[in-house]
């Protein structure tokens, strides 16, 4: 896969400023990461990372997160990753409840509404997190 230089090259000083080597199978995850639209699980991560064990992809995967590169996608009791939003814009995620399609919500409205219900909560928003969950189109055909 083809990563555009500035993308390549602002992964190569975020590992540098936390102190983190460029490995073959960290550079792996990013360009798997880079070219999915989706969140991954650790299992098809491995699954296409070849000659890595996977105790050192998921190794590789909690280093990246603690330095900010990947990000943690909780899914019901399941916890994918993708890229922050350093890399790919921030957005949320809609889930088919059948077949567990995810799909990438971009949308001002929920973030300005998230923001006004933390200040509303008397809080200060700095982050959150939001699960909308239904049934695709694909899965709804033979419901209906």
């Amino acid at each position: 896969m083809q990563i555009d230089d500035s993308i390549q090259s602002k992964f190569l000083e975020q590992l540098k400023a936390n102190g983190l080597r460029f490995t073959h199978v960290r550079q792996e995850i990013f360009y798997l990461m880079a070219s999915e639209n989706e969140p991954l699980s650790i299992q098809y991560i491995a699954s296409k990372i070849n000659n890595a064990h996977f105790v050192s992809i998921y190794r590789s995967i909690d280093a990246l997160q603690k330095a900010g590169i990947v990000k943690q996608v909780p899914q019901g009791f399941k916890n994918l990753f993708e890229l922050s939003d350093m890399f790919k814009p921030h957005h949320h995620h809609a889930t088919c409840e059948i077949c567990s399609k995810s799909i990438e919500i971009n949308n001002k409205r929920i973030e300005i509404l998230m923001k006004e219900l933390t200040k509303e909560a008397g809080l200060i928003p700095t982050k959150h997190h939001f699960e909308m969950y239904g049934i695709c189109n694909n899965c709804s055909e033979g419901l209906i």
